[in-house]
């Protein structure tokens, strides 16, 4: 989920140490990376990777641990294609905004009721996650990126 991220296989036991790589009970945050071109698609490639080990045991690096990898690998990647529709949503109700303010719009798992309220550690994680997402869109030559005054506008194309 980082740059230079590694798991750790032992082919013999079946075992994986994932690192954040796969959590069982949240999505690990993607966030943008400077000098990384897609970082949602490095990671989602990634995952493609290892859903092809055999592995009977998998090892989160914190938080629950699981034991379907290929079941939580297509749960994860459902979510980022849900949180990327829901950004075309965004786009498609309101050309012209900013990566925050399309984070500012996007749904959270969090228990607070407005963006004001994250905790600022949450603002940081949404934010990279939402400019990953773009980034992605981007890339994909679905959105387009605008700067205007230093700041990213996004369009769809």
């Amino acid at each position: 989920h980082t740059p230079g991220h590694m798991c750790l296989y032992l082919e013999e036991e079946k075992l994986m140490f994932l690192g954040d790589h796969v959590l069982f009970d949240i999505t690990p945050n993607i966030y943008y990376w400077s000098g990384v071109e897609d970082s949602l698609q490095d990671y989602l490639d990634s995952l493609i990777k290892i859903r092809n080990y055999e592995i009977e045991t998998p090892f989160a690096a914190h938080r629950q641990n699981g034991t379907d990898i290929k079941r939580r690998i297509a749960e994860i990647i459902e979510h980022h294609e849900s949180r990327l529709a829901e950004i075309i949503s965004i786009v498609k109700q309101e050309e012209g905004l900013n990566a925050q303010e399309i984070a500012i719009r996007m749904s959270w798992a969090i228990p607070c009721k407005a963006w004001g309220d994250f905790p600022i550690i949450q603002r940081w994680f949404a934010m990279g996650e939402a400019i990953a997402h773009l980034d992605h869109l981007c890339q994909r030559k679905i959105l387009s990126r605008d700067f205007e005054q230093q700041q990213g506008k996004y369009y769809l194309l």
